[in-house]
């Protein structure tokens, strides 16, 4: 079951922002032992998106330690793996191959997708940043604090954002 509901949402065209809370049941009581993704119960944002390497104890069929594991907007788990006989730090998407990941020297990350907008993920993986492909001043950036998303907003538009407040009890 995956469910993709409309929560709130800000500007038209290309100043548009949504957020939408997604459940994918298929990854309800999935871990990923140290690192969080949504709120461990199969419910996430879809702006929340995560990069980081694959480890065994992940225990997902098909992927090898060499691999990174990519959480998209849907909760859909993506593997990269390098292309043969590449040195390089280009990696592909081997779940659908539309998708292509760069792991940089400072440990961020960039991926493009296959109409060339770009997304960045900081050293923790997680996306912080969207560019468009049809005009680099498009960005649509995301801000965290105490590690859950606090703010998400188009860079031309900062007055206007999506603010984005937790209920701890």
């Amino acid at each position: 079951l995956l469910l993709d509901i409309p929560v709130t949402s800000i500007g038209m065209n290309s100043y548009y922002c949504n957020v939408n809370l997604v459940y994918n049941s298929k990854y309800s009581n999935y871990s990923f032992f140290d690192r969080q993704i949504g709120f461990n119960n199969g419910f996430k944002l879809n702006i929340e998106q995560h990069i980081f390497s694959y480890r065994e104890e992940y225990n997902i069929p098909e992927f090898t330690e060499e691999d990174y594991v990519y959480i998209d907007s849907e909760y859909r788990i993506h593997r990269f793996t390098k292309p043969l006989y590449s040195t390089g730090n280009m990696y592909y998407d081997k779940t659908n191959g539309n998708l292509y990941l760069y792991v940089n020297s400072d440990n961020t990350f960039k991926m493009t997708d296959d109409n060339d907008n770009e997304f960045y993920f900081d050293t923790n993986g997680r996306l912080v940043r969207m560019v468009s492909n049809t005009n680099n001043n498009i960005e649509k950036k995301i801000k965290y604090e105490n590690n859950v998303i606090t703010e998400y907003y188009d860079n031309r538009e900062i007055n206007k954002k999506i603010d984005i407040d937790y209920i701890t009890e």
